[in-house]
């Protein structure tokens, strides 16, 4: 054993007076087995909480990583530091060159898991007809208004468009965005295949056709014209060059690669965006003003909305339906890849709305959505936009549920009646004013009588001077019963104002209820037949009748959110946040995503964990006896033999154990598949000749027009122009398929897949726990002198067992998705077997060809349709044996991850250990003072993830009310008086000359 020790061992000074690390006794290094004391791993609260609730798991853990954050951005500073003083430094060689190394790892392994951690992206899209609501309604989700273009603004969102969290604090750096643009060959550099599509293919023309007028300005007949030369690979680029100098600036644009923006204020962003989000024409650059859509491939926004924060980047789709027809497929193809799919149509058309019903039923993205795992009530969900719009009287006139409620008929009952009273007291109102101004009037006219009679007294006979003071006398009397009378009017207005009020208020009450009781009856009844008619479909699709979740349903209304946050009078019924509907949609997406967030938090707390060791190991205090004369390559050729050894065995256990994936496979039936998907072809393209083939109870006929088109798109994706519904053939075969299909592979691909993740998980800890033990073997039976201090490190390799179970967890959550993108081409398969069913109709000719072609398809569908299947299957097994076959090698590479883990992080423990202080002693100063501020700030750092209770613990902000989702009072609205019962032409008929008796109490009381 001497023969392995170098002829000069580095002596390891005893440093200077300091303390020992949290958590860890001081050991001596001793090579007796009785002093092999083996420090206690910390445990961390984020670690030990798993008989928590979800949320309570989510916070701690969403707490751990702000936490882990903060303390390795202090770390941070202390190594930047470090290694700014000894860059460039002669003497920075053997132990100090490998010191610089590990530093600039650890710096590097600690920038890449933040940007990992700020890269996380659980999409939430929305998907519906255009002008539905979808821009609205993520605008109110986020809490920030007009976050992508509304058809309010004269142009709808034209390509995809995301918004996420914006993790850069900088100045003027607040609000960001990114713009991906399309490469130049896909959209006007490939002059052969495009020119040729555009000139033989009406599918083609139809989608490209409004993307070329956008950007180069030209129409149909002059793109037609240009293509008509076409004949050689010469012409074809010339006619290419010509295009192209229509609008050399959008050449130069896509040249451009992509574009940032960045701005201080929101709006400020929003207006550089938004040309590139809808179709609106604008200047970019020199030239005349062009649409820039059909160049980009999407439009990343980076914001600050606390409901973004955990990870959450928001969709806003194209509008299905949309009047150019790319825009819609855009949309289509990038539903599937979303993690929450929510379809937002208005309520009032929810239930009969073609389009929405459309996405909505869709057999081929149901079954898809339950092949991902995403059907399971947290993937999908339905947004009733609009909640608001609603006429209450005419609902209430065709609502048979309302109209026999007692408590509405009572409430409509009291409403008349108040009505009827309110029309009273303005008329009551007018009636009394208009006798008021005639009595003030006349009180005005009596006091000045009254003045110029006691003005005109003069002495006289007596019996002139008593029939002059009784004149006064009764003058006077009637002015102040003209002055009473005006002082009882006031009083009588001011209480029938009063009454007046009190009425409003009680119509104001009723109608409120009225209105709340009718947007409750319609939400209910809209929720119903969705939910009964998503139970039949789930019915059918799990052929069964259990274990269906309900479908989330979700009425909203965007305007009365914004009336709220925005301070103003409220809607009707929409006086609270929680009213508007938005907050039960946020709380739903929380539970939707937790798992995939839950995942995430532990891969990076585990992560985390890993630099937290490596730091730990590096900066921790020595006991006193710490003189070896023993090299690191020494240490490492005693490991190297165990190293190899269990890299192999930890990858072959986990393989054996993971061999339950392998038996997996959901088209085993195919006879059954099959059968079932046939049956189903016959009845479908029976119906394919009709205008609403989804709907059995609409027996119209599709136009002979439409069905020639389809059939020349060999029955691909076909949206009829001027009614907006779209067709697709072979998707409608292909969701048959998929329906047969979807439950033994939502079954096996999903559910029982993640089960085999304990026994995978259980070899790994078996194969560790003998790893460690043999490495700690190694070291007693080749380096005896390090036994105690080997043994303090072992003591907390089972750390990586948690970044381990995040890879085997992220391994098989790939798997599923991989597996389920097997399917993606079904439609592409069904294609290439239909293509002769198709032309062959296609070529029928003369009177009566529409119904023949119409014949000849169905009939061949029903004798062909078992054998179409059967490869198609056969294809799709191949794929999904293919997906399976790559397990073994992705469990050999994690065990290799595994072993690579320790390895690095025993190479910081054997620098602290062999390799720690230089003989120059300003450099040794320098590195113990570096080792114990490194020392400090871990030990915080272990402290900070301690379970304990603290009234000053930090919070991360996951209240995701936007600003403003507060209690709003609500400001009295005005009385508009209907148009009341007559009134009296003439008020002052019913006066008279009795003053005294005017505005009496009884006449008060009826007022």
């Amino acid at each position: 054993m001497a023969s392995d020790l170098p002829p000069k061992g580095v002596k390891r000074e005893l440093p200077p007076e300091v303390s020992p690390i949290s958590g860890f006794a001081p050991v001596k290094r001793q090579a007796t087995e009785s002093h092999t004391v083996q420090p206690t791993p910390a445990k961390f609260l984020w670690a030990t909480c798993q008989d928590m609730n979800e949320s309570e798991r989510l916070h701690i853990k969403e707490i751990a990583v702000e936490q882990a954050e903060d303390h390795c951005l202090r770390i941070q500073r202390v190594l930047e530091s470090a290694l700014g003083k000894t860059k460039g430094d002669a003497s920075s060689t053997g132990s100090l060159a490998i010191e610089r190394k590990m530093f600039n790892q650890w710096l590097e392994e600690l920038n890449n898991l933040r940007n990992r951690h700020h890269k996380l992206e659980i999409l939430v899209g929305v998907e519906g007809p255009t002008g539905a609501g979808k821009s609205s309604f993520l605008a109110a989700l986020v809490g920030l208004s007009e976050l992508f273009p509304s058809g309010q603004q004269g142009a709808a969102t034209a390509v995809v468009g995301k918004a996420s969290w914006n993790w850069d604090d900088k100045p003027g750096s607040e609000f960001r965005a990114k713009i991906l643009k399309n490469s130049l060959p896909s959209d006007c550099d490939d002059p052969e295949e495009r020119e040729d599509e555009i000139t033989n293919t009406e599918n083609r023309v139809k989608w490209e056709l409004p993307r070329i007028k956008a950007v180069w300005g030209m129409k149909r007949e002059e793109l037609q014209a240009v293509a008509d030369t076409c004949n050689t690979e010469q012409s074809y680029h010339k006619a290419l060059q010509l295009i192209l100098k229509k609008n050399p600036q959008a050449c130069r644009f896509l040249q451009d690669g992509a574009i940032e923006f960045s701005a201080a204020k929101r709006k400020e962003l929003n207006s550089k965006v938004k040309p590139f989000l809808d179709s609106t024409a604008v200047n970019h650059g020199a030239g005349l003003p062009f649409s820039v859509w059909p160049l980009i491939q999407d439009v990343h926004m980076y914001v600050k909305s606390n409901f973004l924060r955990p990870g959450m980047t928001v969709v806003d789709l194209p509008g299905c339906g949309d009047a150019t027809a790319s825009r819609g497929e855009i949309a289509k193809k990038f539903s599937h890849r979303l993690d929450v799919r929510l379809v937002v149509s208005p309520i009032a058309r929810a239930t009969d709305e073609k389009q929405g019903q459309a996405l909505m039923q869709s057999g081929f993205d149901e079954a898809q959505m339950k092949i991902r795992g995403k059907y399971d009530g947290r993937g999908f969900g339905v947004i009733l936009s609009k909640m608001d719009e609603i006429d209450v009287g005419i609902y209430i006139e065709g609502s048979y549920e309302l109209q026999s409620d007692p408590e509405t008929s009572e409430k409509l009952g009291d409403l008349k009646k108040l009505r009827k009273r309110k029309e009273k007291g303005h008329s009551k109102l007018k009636t009394t004013q208009a006798q008021l101004e005639w009595a003030a009037r006349e009180r005005n006219e009596l006091h000045e009588d009254y003045r110029m009679a006691m003005e005109g007294l003069v002495p006289g006979s007596e019996d002139q001077s008593k029939a002059n003071g009784e004149n006064v006398e009764e003058l006077k009397t009637r002015a102040d019963n003209a002055t009473a009378a005006c002082k009882r009017g006031l009083d009588m207005i001011k209480t029938c104002k009063s009454n007046i009020e009190k009425v409003c208020k009680e119509i104001e009450e009723i109608e409120d209820w009225l209105h709340d009781k009718v947007t409750q009856t319609r939400n209910q009844y809209v929720k119903d037949r969705l939910q009964e008619n998503h139970a039949i479909r789930q019915a059918a699709l799990n052929r069964s009748d259990k274990g269906s979740p309900p479908l989330p349903i979700f009425p909203i209304s965007s305007k009365a959110y914004w009336k709220l946050r925005d301070k103003k009078p409220p809607i009707q019924s929409f006086t609270t946040y929680p009213s508007t509907g938005l907050p039960a949609v946020r709380e739903w997406l929380i539970g939707a995503t937790m798992s995939k967030r839950e995942k995430h938090l532990d891969d990076i707390l585990g992560a985390y964990q890993g630099l937290m060791a490596m730091m730990r190991f590096y900066s921790q205090e020595k006991g006193i006896d710490t003189n070896f004369n023993i090299s690191r390559s020494t240490v490492e050729s005693a490991l190297a033999q165990t190293h190899r050894e269990f890299s192999i065995n930890l990858g072959t256990n986990l393989s054996k154990a993971a061999m339950k994936i392998q038996e997996l496979n959901p088209l085993e039936d195919v006879k059954r598949i099959c059968k079932a998907s046939s049956d189903e072809a016959v009845r479908v393209a029976a119906k394919w000749s009709r205008k609403y083939p989804a709907d059995d109870h609409d027996p119209e006929m599709m136009r002979c027009n439409t069905y020639t088109a389809i059939l020349s798109r060999n029955g691909s994706t076909y949206t009829q122009k001027g009614t907006g519904i779209t067709y697709n053939w072979l998707e409608d075969l292909g969701g048959l398929l998929l329906r047969s299909i979807c439950k033994e592979w939502d079954d096996q691909m999903n559910q029982r897949l993640m089960e085999i993740k304990a026994p995978i998980m259980e070899a790994f800890k078996k194969t560790w726990t003998e790893y460690v033990s043999q490495l700690k073997q190694d070291i007693r039976d080749n380096l005896p002198a390090l036994e105690v201090s080997f043994n303090n490190f072992a003591a907390t390799a089972d750390d990586g067992l948690l970044p381990s179970d995040s890879s085997i967890q992220k391994m098989l959550d790939k798997l599923s998705e991989d597996a389920s993108e097997v399917t993606d081409d079904v439609v592409e398969l069904y294609g290439q077997e239909l293509e002769p069913v198709f032309e062959t109709a296609l070529n029928i000719k003369g009177n009566g060809a529409y119904k023949r072609r119409r014949d000849s398809v169905t009939t061949k569908i029903r004798r062909i349709s078992v054998h179409i299947a059967r490869p198609i299957v056969n294809k799709l097994s191949a794929r999904l044996e293919a997906r399976k076959a790559v397990v073994p090698q992705d469990l050999r590479r994690i065990a290799q991850e595994a072993i690579d883990r320790l390895k690095h992080e025993l190479s910081f423990h054997l620098h602290n250990l062999l390799e720690n202080y230089p003989t120059n002693e300003e450099l040794k100063k320098e590195k113990i003072e570096l080792q114990k501020d490194i020392r400090v700030r871990v030990e915080e750092w272990e402290l900070a993830w301690q379970p304990r209770e603290s009234k000053d613990e930090k919070t991360m902000s996951l209240d995701l009310k936007s600003p403003g989702d507060t209690q709003v009072i609500i400001e009295d609205d005005d009385c508009d008086s209907d148009k009341g019962e007559e009134v009296v032409n003439n008020p002052l008929e019913a006066i008279g000359d009795d003053m005294e008796n005017l505005f009496r109490d009884e006449e008060m009381q009826d007022a």
